[in-house]
């Protein structure tokens, strides 16, 4: 969760707030007053404030009473100065040995804070603990022996980042492993995916050809019906033919007995008609074959297309799984793109 970002003018005024509430302005103390903001930026600002408004006070000058301004009292005056001042030197130095362990436990919490800003993963224990630490240090500004108490909790809490490294780095381990075993599937991936291309264009070419075949065919099968066609109009005018030819040789056979009047001219009539006839049904038997011939090979002509088609259609099956295989392939390659693109943005 990010957090609300706090000024130098926000810790400034809750720092004096607690100072003029008789308080000692704290981390904790200012973070718990805000209600927002890091550890780190608090500590950085309150230092800032700290050396701005140092905690030292004025020297007090001591101002007797005009009833006492006698020599006497002028020399208890003295006496009570140089006591005074030497009483302020002593204090001067315990608050300086003070300060110095305040700037050293300072140093420490910083450390603890820069720790837990830098484990995302633990912030609130890490905050807690801090919070701990800082209720250590006001503890310590009243019997400093506890100082090693925190030293100790801090140096465990130190071991446990160690051991977060430590599981840090196995995951790390584990993550690069499933990396490269991702890498290699996405090679493989590449590989089919290569593959099953050539044997899309393949199968492309064979559709090509096949259906080139299949105009081929459809023409032949085009003009053969046309022959066929004709040929059947033909043999119908044959059949015309022949049945007038028939009727004309049966009229001349009904006439025969009195054409022998006529002489040889009615026979040799006759002859010649019965010549036209066997030479139209020579044709129409001719035109009868020519026309079952191409029924034959129209019947043929259209199981080859039948087959072609059929070829065509698998091919076209063939086509249309190669394209989904490829596809396929495809969103695995992405998302194995994508997993890789993941960890290395880790």
């Amino acid at each position: 969760m990010a957090r609300k970002l706090v000024e130098f003018n926000d810790v400034a005024a809750a720092a004096q707030k607690l100072k003029d509430a008789g308080k000692r302005p704290t981390v904790i103390a200012i973070r718990d007053l805000l209600g927002k903001g890091s550890f780190t930026t608090i500590s950085t600002y309150l230092k800032q404030w700290s050396e701005e408004h140092s905690l030292d006070e004025e020297p007090v000058e001591v101002v007797l009473p005009e009833s006492v301004m006698s020599d006497a009292e002028l020399f208890l005056r003295k006496i009570y100065t140089v006591a005074k001042t030497s009483a302020d030197e002593q204090l001067e130095r315990e608050r300086e040995q003070l300060r110095q362990r305040e700037l050293e436990y300072q140093e420490d919490m910083q450390q603890a804070v820069d720790m837990a800003n830098d484990a995302t993963e633990r912030a609130e224990l890490l905050e807690e603990q801090l919070e701990s630490l800082t209720n250590k240090k006001t503890e310590l500004d009243a019997a400093l022996g506890k100082a090693e108490n925190s030293l100790s909790l801090k140096s465990a809490e130190l071991e446990r980042s160690q051991a977060d490294v430590d599981k840090l780095e196995k995951r790390l381990v584990e993550l690069e492993g499933k990396l490269e075993a991702k890498a290699a599937d996405l090679a493989r991936a590449q590989d089919r995916l290569e593959l099953a291309e050539s044997e899309n264009r393949s199968l492309s070419q064979k559709l090509a050809t096949t259906e080139g075949e299949l105009a081929l065919q459809k023409g032949k099968s085009i003009e053969q019906t046309e022959k066929l066609r004709a040929a059947q109009e033909q043999s119908t005018s044959l059949k015309e033919q022949l049945e007038n030819a028939q009727a004309k040789l049966a009229q001349s056979q009904d006439s025969l007995a009195t054409a022998k009047a006529h002489g040889e001219s009615a026979e040799r009539e006759c002859q010649r008609l019965s010549g036209e006839v066997e030479k139209l049904e020579a044709k129409l038997s001719s035109a009868e074959a020519e026309a079952r011939s191409l029924v034959q090979d129209k019947g043929m002509i259209a199981g080859q297309l039948q087959e072609k088609d059929q070829q065509a259609k698998s091919l076209e099956q063939r086509l249309n799984d190669a394209l989904t295989k490829i596809s396929g392939l495809e969103q695995e390659r992405i998302k194995a793109g994508g997993g890789e693109k993941k960890k290395e943005e880790n």
